[in-house]
């Protein structure tokens, strides 16, 4: 359950085109070169490891549009932040702000994505709940 997702991007190399994030019913992440993340549970009460996959820096974008996505936040542009002293690109998506906690389920996603023309740089934090399956279904 996606509780909150902040995104920032940095360095974009040229145009930022997207800027996002969404959960989907689909696996994503599989296709192309990426880099796992290992994630912290923040429940320090119960140091149980997670069932989630987490990776960043994907060299392709093909397995990210399914057309399945509910956004959180999106943002399409043209702009070039490289080119903007001092400017910096920042979004927040929670679902105590929202009123809305989507539930992902078996192999579903949440993902956080920054695509530039040629490279794109940034972070993300991306902070949710995990429950048995039959505690929600």
């Amino acid at each position: 359950i996606p509780l909150e997702v902040q995104l920032s991007t940095q360095a974009t190399g040229a145009a930022l085109v997207h800027f996002w994030a969404f959960v989907t019913d689909t696996l994503l992440g599989t296709g192309g070169t990426e880099t796992a993340c290992t994630i912290r549970n923040l429940n320090r009460a119960a140091p149980v490891a997670s069932g989630a996959t987490a990776a960043h820096t994907a060299d392709t974008e093909v397995d990210h549009v399914t057309g399945a996505e509910v956004n959180l936040f999106r943002a399409v542009t043209s702009f070039d932040i490289d080119a903007a002293v001092g400017f910096e690109n920042n979004r927040r998506w929670a679902a105590v702000d929202s009123g809305v906690a989507p539930v992902i389920v078996d192999g579903g996603s949440l993902v956080a994505n920054i695509l530039a023309t040629t490279s794109g740089t940034g972070w993300a934090q991306l902070i949710w709940a995990e429950l048995t399956e039959s505690a929600i279904v």
